[in-house]
C-alpha cells in the first residue's frame, strides 16, 4: 500500500527502511541516534506491552497539535476513544510480522473543524528484556490556525498496512 500524502511521512518510512542495514527491523536506539532533526518533532515512541502502550517520546508538533504532553503516560488513558484491542491487535502485527501501518484519521480541533491527520506505525528492535517498541509518525494534512488544537476524536478514515520489506499479514487492520 502506498497512499501516502506528506512527503514527511514518507521519508520516515524511508528513514526506517535505511536504518535496517541487513537487519529484519533497524534498533531503537541506532534509529534515533541518526534520525534527522526535521523528523523528530512529528514521532511518537511507544513501548508496547501486553495490555498497553506507553508513550516514551512524544514530539513537539505533536504536543503542539493535541496540546498537552503525553511522555510517560499510557496511550489509552489519554485516548478513550480507542478500542485498546484492536489498537493493540495491530501492534502486535505490525512486531510480529514486521511491517508497518498507514492511517488517515480526523480530529475535531477547538474551532469545531476536522483536522486530517496522515500517520504511519513502524516496529523497532530493542535490547533483550526490554519491551517492544513502535515508532509513528504523524502529520497534519490540513494547517492549523494560531491557538488551535486538536480536541477530539472524530474517526479513521483509511487504513492499511505498509510492505516494510516482508510482506504484510493476509488480515486486514482492526482500527
Amino acid at each position: 500500500m502506498d497512499h501516502f500524502q506528506s512527503p514527511l511521512t514518507r521519508e520516515a518510512l524511508e528513514y526506517w527502511r535505511s536504518q535496517c542495514q541487513g537487519q529484519a527491523i533497524p534498533r531503537a536506539d541506532d534509529y534515533l541516534d541518526r534520525l534527522p532533526p526535521h523528523l523528530a518533532p512529528n514521532l511518537i515512541l511507544f513501548d508496547c506491552l501486553p495490555d498497553d502502550m506507553l508513550v516514551r517520546f512524544h514530539g513537539s508538533a505533536l504536543i503542539t497539535r493535541r496540546g498537552e504532553n503525553h511522555t510517560g503516560k499510557s496511550w489509552f488513558s489519554v485516548n478513550s476513544h480507542l478500542p485498546p484491542s484492536a489498537v493493540l491487535a495491530d501492534v502486535w502485527a505490525i512486531i510480529r510480522h514486521p511491517c508497518g501501518l498507514w492511517t488517515e484519521a480526523t480530529f475535531i480541533t477547538s474551532i469545531q473543524r476536522s483536522l486530517r491527520v496522515e500517520a504511519v506505525s513502524l516496529p523497532l528492535a530493542v535490547r533483550e528484556g526490554r519491551p517492544p517498541r513502535i515508532v509513528n509518525c504523524s502529520v497534519g494534512l490540513d494547517t492549523m490556525q494560531y491557538d488551535e488544537r486538536a480536541t477530539g476524536w472524530q474517526g479513521t478514515i483509511n487504513l492499511g498496512w505498509v510492505n516494510a520489506g516482508f510482506g504484510v499479514p493476509e488480515t486486514e487492520p482492526m482500527r
